[in-house]
């Protein structure tokens, strides 16, 4: 075989440079590769195909690995069908493949990073809001299997107990507005009613439009929080029925925060005249 001008250029040889056997052009083919390409061929001179096509990599004069795509077929047999010639052609496709390994490299630090957030994160598709991808936070928040959710919709699995969130929420999206920590509620598969701030926006995927969803569960702060104002009503019922008299002050100057009505009968002061003074300065002592 003698490099045509495309090959030599594709493979940085001179033109006219001798590569006469099968075995040296198998000797530049990759290894991984060339088990592939052999057996399609193989495939289209017993005649079980008409044509082939095989991608592999092939080295080049510095010895660099280039991606070429062949695509060949037989062109003549004998009488009793053997194959006798074979013509075809090699594109070089290194930068497509180049390309394919960027975008898989990039879609595989998108999925680590989508499944590695906390927050319950779901990809549902633009027209009718199919689960498309939902990681673990969203599993665990649904409190069901990948398999219940892809292929479903928040309305088929009964996620928003009150239809109204929903509908506000879409409303907002349909007019581009921006939906950021919204309060919502939602249904897990137990029953059970969670507190969510819930962020969406409508993305792009393969020309897709779909809708990105994600929100942060706030039921145990929330929970908290009414357990601390419950604990603050309480001590407040308690400092001021108490019969003795209780005062609060900053330990920093000595300013006056809070007082019992006790403290304040007995010293004469209403609350507004005591509070941000000092004993000092009402020559308590």
């Amino acid at each position: 075989m003698t490099f045509d001008r495309g090959w030599a250029e594709m493979l940085d040889f001179e033109v006219g440079e001798d590569r006469t056997t099968v075995q040296q052009i198998e000797g530049m083919s990759h290894p991984g590769d060339l088990h592939a390409l052999v057996m399609e061929q193989l495939r289209c001179i017993k005649g079980d195909t008409v044509d082939y096509a095989q991608e592999f990599r092939i080295g080049n004069k510095a010895g660099e690995w280039v991606w070429v795509l062949n695509r060949g077929r037989v062109v003549e047999r004998d009488p009793g069908g053997r194959a006798l010639r074979m013509a075809g052609i090699v594109w070089d496709v290194t930068d497509r493949k180049n390309a394919e390994a960027l975008l898989r490299q990039s879609d595989e630090r998108f999925a680590k990073m989508f499944q590695a957030t906390p927050a319950a994160t779901t990809i549902t598709r633009f027209e009718d809001g199919t689960f498309l991808e939902a990681n673990r936070a969203a599993l665990d928040l649904f409190g069901r299997g990948r398999e219940e959710v892809i292929g479903e919709t928040a309305v088929s699995l009964g996620l928003w107990p009150d239809p109204q969130d929903r509908e506000k929420l879409m409303a907002s999206l349909h007019a581009g507005e921006a939906v950021s920590l919204r309060p919502v509620s939602l249904r897990r598969k137990s029953g059970e009613l969670r507190n969510m701030l819930i962020s969406a926006a409508w993305i792009e995927i393969d020309k897709q439009k779909q809708m990105l969803m994600s929100g942060v569960d706030i039921t145990d702060i929330r929970r908290a929080e009414r357990l601390l104002k419950q604990s603050e009503e309480r001590f407040a019922k308690i400092f001021q029925a108490s019969p003795d008299a209780i005062v609060i002050s900053r330990l920093a100057d000595g300013r006056y925060l809070e007082a019992n009505q006790s403290w304040l009968d007995i010293f004469g002061y209403t609350r507004e005249e005591l509070l941000e003074r000092s004993s000092l300065e009402l020559e308590v002592w």
